[in-house]
């Protein structure tokens, strides 16, 4: 069952500590990357105080990565992952990358698949294909603008 959202009512926050144990339920029922989990690190959105969605911003030596981004599934295909993507582009100024199984969701926020990309995200790579496996082939994307 879909709850429809307006996006006028919700909004993008920081993470405290306790919402991050929310998010770690989410991590774990999405089968995302758990590593190195730090709330500082994560955008959540909400709708009326409901944790609905985040994304965890990491930096990486040469580059940004948009990892671990997850949307309840009750709030899927209403842009609510478009949403906070452009907002997390919008106020990075390092190269953006991510690694994902869903590319036609950061296609239309101005991603390109990519296979020359800085090591960390090799890595990163190498991490989801090898720990996180599923049907789907995980590819490296760069945002372009």
């Amino acid at each position: 069952m879909t709850n429809k959202v307006s996006l006028q009512n919700i909004k993008l926050t920081t993470c405290t500590v306790k919402e991050l144990e929310i998010v770690k339920k989410y991590i774990i029922e999405f089968q995302l990357d758990n590593r190195n989990l730090n709330f500082q690190l994560f955008t959540l959105v909400k709708y009326f105080e409901k944790i609905i969605g985040f994304a965890r911003i990491v930096n990486h030596s040469s580059c940004t990565e948009i990892c671990t981004l997850g949307v309840d599934e009750a709030y899927r295909n209403q842009g609510i992952a478009k949403f906070l993507i452009h907002h997390i582009c919008k106020t990075i100024t390092n190269p953006i990358y991510v690694v994902t199984i869903e590319p036609h969701i950061f296609r239309s926020s101005h991603f390109k698949i990519v296979t020359d990309m800085p090591h960390d995200l090799i890595a990163k790579l190498n991490y989801c294909t090898n720990e996180l496996p599923v049907p789907q082939q995980y590819v490296a994307m760069m945002y372009i603008g």
